[in-house]
């Protein structure tokens, strides 16, 4: 779905993370900028790059890796509209601590080091935004760790699934909204286990087709996805 400039504009300005910041303000982060378009497999930046400015997503879909010394990569988290990414960009002197790639064609809107920095000076109130982008990353990757840590394979599937299914109750459709590649690095597993993980949860009454998937029962899935 392809969105407007002025839709644009209130989408950011009625994001939960900016509530209570002054209009004029908001008016300074969209001062005369026009969003970024990434086509698929573009880098946004690269890890250890100068960290120059701090994104907000309006569209598509954009991976976040970190890179080992041995050249190995671990995908972080896969964010879509309404995200943000590198909010270290506020701190001074700073470097991005991730590199970022277009999963899909996606609209970004840049904000500046400056830009960021002149708000806070403006109104130290804002430095509370910056604060609310990282503490609900942070949580994200909180509950990424729990899930590793605590979930089986085909748990973390299911509990995946089951976030795609938007309020559909008793049997559901969804659509994986990613290449099962791409969903099974997310998940810490390499594709065949990814594979094995759709099958047993075939035995749940989950019917795979390509990138369709209709659950049988979501409140069985949700009592396997939440069994210890």
């Amino acid at each position: 779905m392809a969105y407007a400039a002025h839709d644009d504009k209130q989408f950011v300005c009625t994001m939960p993370v900016f509530r209570g910041v002054a209009p004029d303000l908001l008016a300074r982060v969209w001062d005369r900028r026009l969003p970024a378009v990434f086509e698929p497999g573009t880098v946004l930046f690269q890890q250890g790059d100068p960290a120059a400015h701090l994104y907000i997503m309006l569209e598509g879909t954009v991976k976040v890796v970190r890179s080992q010394e041995d050249g190995s990569e671990a995908l972080i988290s896969i964010l879509g509209r309404g995200d943000t990414i590198a909010e270290c960009a506020y701190c001074a002197h700073e470097t991005y601590t991730f590199s970022a790639e277009a999963v899909t064609r996606a609209r970004l809107l840049p904000v500046g080091v400056d830009t960021i920095a002149d708000c806070v000076a403006r109104d130290p109130g804002f430095a509370l935004v910056l604060l609310r982008l990282q503490q609900r990353n942070l949580e994200l990757l909180v509950d990424q760790v729990e899930q590793m840590k605590l979930k089986t394979a085909a748990q973390r599937v299911a509990l995946f699934i089951l976030r795609q299914r938007r309020g559909q109750t008793g049997t559901a459709a969804v659509e994986l909204p990613y290449e099962k590649a791409l969903i099974a690095q997310l998940l810490g597993m390499n594709p065949e286990s990814f594979s094995r993980a759709l099958a047993k949860l075939r035995e749940l009454g989950v019917a795979v087709e390509g990138r369709s998937i209709r659950i049988g029962s979501v409140a069985r899935l949700q009592a396997f996805a939440r069994s210890e």
